[in-house]
């Protein structure tokens, strides 16, 4: 069975943090919130942090290095602290240490910890307002917990479910947009007690207003995938499923609503193309005879399968770059870019080189992004008007024209891309290009990235394309709103490190803020220098005006650890040690 992972708040992929993570099984007993100016008695003992003058609204989730490489403790940081804030909450075990979670080695790319954002939705406007991570989900000992981030509710983490063989969190499902009402989908092995052999492995399903006595929620026996749909203000009004070759619709308590019309047509897989944003039509691919694209409309009280839109021909692909739109979603079939409206048949909107592919889709307001491979390997980005027009290739700089590496990510703010470029040194390049191919200009040379900072309010239209760098937060997108990429949002500001003299990484570096709109420089601060020989990595994902957190991969020949560090996005000089060990 496969669910695809939407995931509005999934934090710190451990590929990304360079986490060597443990096999699950072990792992200390629950753990509490502790005050905000107490500390885990096995990390390092930080300054004391002032009294705060009032309880934030949210805390600041972060993974920092317990007493080993193989573990991380769960990090709650009051956004409210002095300048120099300790372990403001921290969740340790019943001993006062820090609580590890773990996450299977064999399945590195699943987060250790997965967060839900609430966000303010403005259907007319066509935006949203990031207003926080309001609730953490993770896995410790076997079992499933959940942990308030919002500085007014209880800072006991709550026991999710009786389930004691969990692996962990796969992903999870938010119910609206407040994020009060989810499901978290979780792995647990099976009789041979592994989470490292999956053929026995079980994935249950718990809702997160669950207690410790609660029996877990098992999808109906012959699932195969199983998708949420959602109203236009963000409220998931259920789960479209695919059993035994036919779509069912169950509503949000996981209650059989009844079978999707015309949604019984022997089919063995179906997976999301993209949204139609407050239209209440999805966009499906469905695995059949032949396999095709269809229209998915719905009420809270049922559901319509559309005949096909588009086939393809003699191929059976299990997934296509899609992503969705207020007026249109998009898709690609080999060289091909394709557009859908309501329930009509798709028309070709661009037609690339013959034998090459369209592998990713993303998009700025105005037009849609795609990376393209040609036959021969090349690598290349190309756009097209959403209004219609001809593709244009974009002077952005890939394989071998970027030292052999791509690009971190593109990432859009409003029609401008954003990209990076590889430099001999090591450093790179923050450069841009106008999404209609004019003004190519670098922005910062000879810099270490970092991670972005989004706006507080946007459009979850304008999207990067391409995989981890820049933009990486899939939080940027409201939920109910249409998919719109792989990435997120909008792009306000980029993060870097100016490195130190003769170094390529960010220790003794100077944390950086530039807004790509303004050309304007914050200087965030100085993360410290190391004199032990180890590099410093470090990643962030922040918005305007709001408190963020810094995570610093510290490794060496002896050791890994990680660090987290606090910061304002466009306050300069508050950058603040949070857990330096």
């Amino acid at each position: 069975m496969t669910l695809r992972m939407r995931k509005p708040g999934a934090l710190w992929p451990a590929l990304a943090l360079g986490m060597t993570l443990a096999g699950c099984g072990g792992g200390g007993p629950p753990g509490v919130w502790v005050d905000p100016n107490a500390t885990p008695a096995s990390s390092p003992t930080p300054a004391s942090p002032a009294p705060t003058t009032a309880v934030p609204d949210q805390y600041l989730p972060a993974l920092a290095s317990a007493n080993t490489d193989t573990a991380v403790s769960l990090l709650g940081v009051n956004p409210l602290a002095a300048a120099t804030p300790g372990l403001n909450a921290a969740l340790t075990d019943a001993n006062g240490g820090p609580t590890t979670i773990y996450s299977d080695p064999a399945y590195t790319g699943t987060s250790a910890v997965h967060t839900t954002a609430a966000y303010g939705f403005d259907a007319g406007a066509r935006s949203y307002t990031y207003q926080g991570e309001t609730r953490a989900y993770y896995v410790s000992g076997g079992r499933i917990y959940r942990a308030s981030l919002v500085g007014s509710e209880s800072r006991t983490p709550v026991q999710l479910s009786y389930v004691s063989n969990a692996c962990f969190v796969e992903h999870h499902y938010q119910g609206n947009a407040a994020a009060t009402d989810n499901w978290v989908g979780v792995y647990t092995w099976g009789a041979d007690g592994k989470c490292s052999t999956m053929a026995d492995a079980s994935f249950v399903m718990v809702r997160d207003n669950a207690t410790s006595s609660t029996a877990p929620t098992y999808f109906p026996s012959g699932t195969n995938h199983a998708e949420i749909v959602t109203d236009e203000n963000g409220k998931a009004l259920g789960f479209v499923v695919l059993i035994s070759g036919a779509l069912r619709f169950y509503n949000w308590s996981m209650s059989l609503i009844g079978d999707v019309a015309n949604g019984a047509g022997g089919f063995w897989h179906f997976g999301w193309i993209g949204e139609l944003g407050g239209q209440k039509t999805a966009y499906l691919l469905v695995n059949g005879s032949p396999t095709s694209v269809r229209a998915l409309t719905y009420t809270a009280g049922g559901a319509t399968l559309s005949p096909s839109l588009y086939s393809f021909s003699g191929i059976h692909p299990t997934s296509v770059p899609g992503i969705g739109g207020w007026d249109a979603a998009w898709f690609a079939d080999g060289n091909k870019l394709l557009r859908l409206t309501g329930t009509s048949a798709a028309t070709t909107a661009a037609t690339l080189a013959s034998g090459g592919s369209i592998t990713a889709l993303g998009g700025t307001t105005n037009f849609i992004v795609l990376r393209f491979v040609a036959a021969d390997g090349t690598v290349s980005v190309w756009s097209v008007p959403r209004a219609g027009g001809g593709a244009v290739r974009l002077d952005i700089p890939w394989t071998a024209a970027n030292g052999h590496t791509a690009p971190l990510a593109l990432d859009a703010a409003g029609d401008t891309i954003v990209f990076t470029r590889a430099l001999g040194s090591g450093l790179v390049d923050i450069a841009a290009i106008d999404a209609d191919g004019s003004n190519a200009r670098t922005l910062v040379a000879g810099v270490v990235p970092v991670g972005s900072v989004r706006p507080a309010s946007a459009s979850p239209l304008d999207t990067p394309v391409d995989s981890t760098g820049y933009g990486v937060n899939a939080r940027s997108r409201a939920p109910g709103q249409p998919e719109a990429a792989p990435l997120g949002g909008q792009l306000a500001s980029v993060l870097y490190c100016v490195p130190a003299s003769g170094r390529g990484d960010c220790a003794g570096g100077t944390l950086t803020q530039y807004d790509i709109t303004g050309g304007t420089l914050t200087t965030l601060g100085t993360i410290p220098a190391v004199t032990d020989g180890s590099t410093l990595r470090a990643w962030a994902d922040a918005t305007s005006a709001r408190p963020f957190t810094v995570a610093v991969l510290r490794s060496g020949s002896a050791s890994t650890l990680r660090d987290v560090y606090v910061a304002t996005a466009g306050s300069a000089g508050s950058l603040a040690t949070v857990a330096r060990h």
